[in-house]
């Protein structure tokens, strides 16, 4: 009974109305602190909510910072959206949650789809770095080793030979050392082929990986009595593709990453999973 209290009304309706501004500034939903950037409405909005599976189909939307404000029908949603609120109309389109990719390569895809405007800035840190990269003919043994001699020949001291390639040819698996170091002396040379799976080294780039990370690095193919053949499998080449040969720097790689990461947000790729190396982590 408020009257037992003996106080004016006026002022147990000035304590009691200030009390409530007070507590209701503390604990306003989070709803009604500031209008929506956007609201979707007036169509089909798959919530994929855990807990009421399969899917629950709701018809808008609101959007604020970058977030799922809420969701829910047009009426309620709509009272969230301002004066500057962008109010999109759906037409009973459906709008679903990002895609999620759990097994993606972004940072090789970037570099291959804008090839022609990342390669002359990468060769050009190569040569920066003294490594010169080169393409060879893969028709036979004979060719390839014919063209590494040809460029060892009018070849700088202390320049290394890089060399790359999309698939493994099956003349790779008869090169050894011995004819790498026959007419690549004097420079170092590796040969990458797939995603460093497999390559190629002369004992020049060998005596720098055994320096380094001594002869029983995973990968490092050895003969019958305990001697590198040249040959790399896996890990070995990996290794040396990103830690021994000199990586484009993150300022390089970050604008071709982008461009690659903003194409797949616009196809619905929010989310994705997959291996970065050092400089790439750094692009990102």
């Amino acid at each position: 009974d408020l009257w037992s209290f003996k106080l004016p009304i006026f002022s147990l309706l000035l304590v009691f109305h200030s009390g409530v501004a007070t507590i209701g500034a503390q604990d306003l939903p989070a709803e009604v602190l500031r209008y929506a950037d956007t609201v979707l409405h007036n169509g089909q909005v798959m919530t994929m909510d855990r807990d009421q599976p399969p899917i629950t189909i709701v018809e808008a939307v609101a959007l604020r910072d970058g977030r799922v404000l809420a969701v829910g029908g047009n009426d309620r949603i709509l009272t969230m959206a301002g004066p500057d609120t962008l109010r999109v109309d759906l037409a009973g389109k459906t709008v679903i949650p990002g895609v999620i990719d759990t097994h993606s390569h972004p940072n090789t895809y970037a570099l291959r789809h804008y090839q022609d405007e990342y390669l002359p800035i990468y060769l050009k840190y190569l040569e920066e770095n003294q490594v010169r990269f080169v393409t060879v003919r893969w028709d036979s043994k004979e060719t390839a080793l014919a063209d590494f001699k040809r460029v060892a020949e009018n070849l700088p001291p202390g320049y290394w030979i890089y060399s790359t390639g999309r698939l493994v040819p099956t003349t790779l698996y008869d090169i050894k050392k011995e004819d790498l170091d026959q007419v690549v002396p004097d420079h170092p040379l590796y040969v990458m082929l797939g995603n460093a799976m497999f390559g190629l080294a002369n004992s020049k780039m060998l005596d720098i990986v055994v320096e380094r990370y001594g002869d029983n690095l995973t990968g490092l193919v050895k003969d019958a009595e305990g001697e590198l053949t040249g040959q790399l499998l896996g890990a070995a080449g990996t290794v040396i593709d990103q830690e021994v040969i000199p990586n484009a720097p993150p300022e390089v790689l970050a604008p071709f990453l982008k461009r690659e990461l903003e194409e797949w947000v616009a196809m619905g790729i929010t989310t994705l999973s997959t291996r970065l190396q050092g400089n790439e982590i750094s692009a990102y």
